[in-house]
């Protein structure tokens, strides 16, 4: 059984590992959270290297998966088809989750404070893949959350970290051509998730890339190149944190349904004067690899030019070249330097 916090009055919990706090104080914490199909565990790689680099990393688990509350039936319907307020609410309470999570585990470790010079202790979050589709809410309905708790993840926030993170859960359209295993239908329903596992962890050739065009990014068949990342898994590995479909299944509407709810999360939590004045020692950083599904390449080109129309500066980019959507997988150790200069403001 995994550990748990509650995040709710109604008994809701969010499972977690933790690596414990590293031998020298004060430290860093990091808290991650994973995407479609792959559990929390799959951070199990990168939380070796953080552990040996002095950080403490949380992998949070996502409503629904292993140890963590799965969805109620109401929730369900609502990401089915729910009105916009009701998707709006939906995604106000998985931050509220995120964000009690953080701030009840800060205050069960005693974890260590962010420093007045912003150099040491404090913590970050990082989304991976659909695991954005927690981290941007919860930035973005900051402002609602108790008082005392709001006081301290403002104090505490150093750095949030997109990584890989699809269109749709930054509230942008999908680009022409793009196209999942999952979200297509003539793909035969029982072999769409162990498909996917092969697209997404794949290594794309994306001889287009210079010209920063959506449309000419290589959508359908990764590279031959270099094998996926799934296949570097062992079966141990694929079992402890590979989920079946029963399990990913309600995460599908999320990757096309919530596109106008999350506009306004990523635009709030982003570039929102609000956001910024309560979490004022945050700094937000996307991250993207050169040989990713063309989804996280296609996000990673609209919002610097997003950036660019706020003014820019607002959000820090990396791009990794060669790096798929597993980076932190294949390497961990180069994965794990890229989020540690990113939360010492380095990158």
């Amino acid at each position: 059984m995994y550990p748990t916090i509650q995040v709710d009055d109604a008994g809701t919990v969010l499972a977690y590992t933790d690596t414990g706090a590293p031998p020298a104080s004060p430290y860093t914490t990091l808290f991650a959270v994973h995407g479609m199909t792959f559990s929390s565990l799959i951070f199990s790689r990168l939380a070796a290297a953080a552990h040996a680099r002095g950080l403490r990393f949380v992998a949070v688990t996502r409503r629904n998966y292993p140890g963590s509350s799965p969805f109620t039936p109401d929730e369900l319907n609502i990401m089915a088809g729910g009105t916009p307020a009701q998707k709006t609410k939906f995604m106000r309470a998985r931050g509220h989750e995120l964000a009690r999570f953080v701030d009840a585990f800060m205050q069960r470790h005693g974890l260590p404070c962010l420093s007045a010079d912003g150099r040491s202790g404090g913590v970050a979050l990082m989304g991976w893949s659909l695991g954005c589709s927690v981290v941007v809410p919860t930035l973005a309905h900051v402002e609602t959350l108790p008082d005392a708790v709001k006081a301290r993840l403002g104090a505490n926030i150093r750095a949030v970290i997109l990584n890989e993170p699809i269109p749709i859960m930054l509230g942008l359209p999908t680009p022409e051509g793009s196209w999942s295993p999952i979200l297509d239908t003539s793909v035969p329903e029982d072999v769409r998730f162990s498909m996917f596992s092969q697209w997404v962890s794949g290594y794309f050739a994306h001889p287009a890339l210079p010209t920063r065009d959506p449309s000419a990014l290589s959508s359908f068949v990764p590279s031959l190149h270099r094998p996926p990342s799934v296949f570097s898994m062992s079966a141990a590995e694929q079992g402890s944190f590979l989920v079946g479909s029963e399990v990913a299944k309600p995460d599908v509407p999320l990757m096309s349904g919530f596109e106008e709810t999350q506009r306004v999360n990523f635009q709030t939590a982003c570039f929102g004067e609000t956001a910024r004045a309560l979490l004022p020692r945050m700094r937000i950083h996307h991250v993207v690899g050169g040989e990713t599904i063309a989804f996280s390449l296609a996000a990673f080109w609209a919002v610097e030019d997003e950036d660019k129309e706020h003014g820019a500066g607002f959000i820090n980019f990396k791009f990794i070249e060669h790096a798929n959507h597993f980076h932190f997988w294949d390497k961990p150790q180069d994965a794990m330097q890229l989020l540690i200069d990113c939360i010492e403001g380095l990158s």
